[in-house]
């Protein structure tokens, strides 16, 4: 950890703060002017990029996305497993079919990881993260299926029901 040093009284607080940090002094025609010509750039720097620099900037978009999404620990059902996994498809551009055939899997079977009727195993997982040079670790995966999980087991009532009837005899705890 840096030790702070203390102000000997050479300089005010203010002179030390203007010596790290740049006032604005742009006026508001300067700053139009400024923001105008930044814009410009930009555009500029986006129309000369290439195919594989926008594709780049999309994963990294989505990664970002996710990261944020996984990080904030809250599952929201319109955000799961298979919604990032169709938006990875529409990213990369590719129709299912030809993204079975890239990652060696039958089409049926992503059809039905896509639709939330099978759940993916570790090796399809895997083969996410190779295919996407490691941009989408297997653990962004896996935490995303989790998150699922967790809120089904939550908040699926009906399964406790069910699975109540086969328990005959409980722990007698007054609590």
């Amino acid at each position: 950890m840096k030790k702070q040093k203390k102000n000997t009284g050479k300089h005010s607080d203010a002179d030390l703060a203007e010596a790290y940090i740049y006032p604005s002094v742009l006026t508001k025609a300067e700053k139009e002017n400024s923001e105008a010509a930044f814009l410009a750039l930009r555009k500029k720097k986006m129309i000369e990029a290439t195919d594989t620099q926008r594709l780049i900037s999309r994963l990294l978009q989505l990664r970002y996305h996710i990261e944020d999404y996984i990080n904030a620990h809250e599952f929201t059902p319109d955000k799961s497993f298979t919604f990032f996994l169709n938006e990875y498809l529409r990213t990369i551009d590719k129709k299912k079919k030809d993204f079975a055939q890239e990652i060696q899997i039958h089409e049926t079977k992503l059809s039905q990881i896509i639709n939330g009727r099978v759940e993916p195993n570790d090796k399809f997982i895997i083969r996410l993260e190779i295919h996407s040079q490691n941009m989408f670790p297997a653990l962004f995966w896996f935490k995303l299926i989790r998150m699922e999980q967790e809120y089904d087991l939550e908040n699926n009532k009906e399964i406790r029901k069910k699975e109540a009837r086969f328990v005959k005899k409980r722990l007698e705890l007054n609590y």
